[in-house]
């Protein structure tokens, strides 16, 4: 014999069990407080800018030359003679 089980059903009443409202997300920040905050000049924001992408430039010349040695290893072990 087989019993039957009743299978509750969940009904949702719109109960929020946990608060998702947290400090800090982009939709709660104030944007007139980081404009007053980081308040430069376009010259400055460009010079900015600029150190940044001096700072990176190293990295990404080693990444191009590391890309380059890999792909001439490959064509040189597959290249059949």
């Amino acid at each position: 014999m087989k019993k039957n089980k009743k299978k509750d059903e969940f009904i949702d009443d719109g109960h929020t069990i946990v608060n998702m409202d947290v400090d800090g997300m982009p939709h709660r920040r104030d944007s007139s407080k980081r404009k007053a905050q980081y308040d430069i000049s376009k010259e400055e924001k460009r010079h900015l800018i600029l150190a940044g992408y001096k700072a990176y430039l190293p990295m990404l010349i080693c990444g191009i030359i590391g890309m380059a040695l890999a792909i001439l290893v490959i064509v040189l072990w597959l290249h059949q003679f």
